[in-house]
């Protein structure tokens, strides 16, 4: 009869209230992650991932609670009935660092621009389970694969998108 009392006097136990401490200033912040970040592209390593997805945003986030997709940079999206083209539409107010708007022709380019490094190789295969990325408007943009691609909306989750206006600028002219 004890145990029973005690047993159900933890069910009710509430957590303790959250600490309404101020956020500090300046300092140290360590993270512990495998291995050094190499760069603040999130294309370039595994590491360098982790780091930037604490800074940029994603198409779509994941609800820890509960694993379903749930919106971020994209409001909403569609999945082709052939089940290999996906339709994004972006949040619309979106800025860059530099103020510059986020488009769809930005996400297309970030995604064209990760095309050669080996963690989007890890992401989408080799070949790119990823056909073509067109920019239907200023705020849609649709992804075509080769065929359906099961983890692709929750792989979206992952691929932070980090490109300002500047940037798109210089890349770009590298390809001229």
């Amino acid at each position: 009869a004890i145990s029973l009392v005690l047993g159900a006097c933890a069910l009710t136990t509430s957590p303790p209230a959250a600490s309404q401490t101020p956020a500090a200033t300046g300092g140290t912040l360590r993270v512990a992650i495998p291995s050094e970040v190499a760069s603040l592209d999130p294309w370039a390593d595994g590491s360098s991932l982790v780091a930037t997805r604490q800074v940029f945003e994603t198409l779509v986030g994941i609800d820890p609670l509960t694993g379903v997709v749930v919106p971020a940079l994209a409001t909403s999206w569609q999945l082709g009935n052939d089940g290999a083209s996906w339709t994004f539409t972006l949040r619309d107010g979106v800025r860059f660092h530099d103020g510059a708007a986020l488009d769809a022709a930005a996400v297309a380019a970030s995604f064209a621009r990760g095309k050669t490094t080996p963690a989007y190789r890890a992401l989408f295969d080799e070949p790119s389970a990823i056909l073509s990325i067109e920019a239907v408007d200023p705020r849609t943009v649709r992804f075509l694969l080769r065929a359906p691609f099961g983890p692709f909306l929750a792989i979206g989750s992952v691929v932070a998108l980090f490109w300002g206006h500047e940037i798109l600028h210089a890349y770009f002219a590298t390809l001229h």
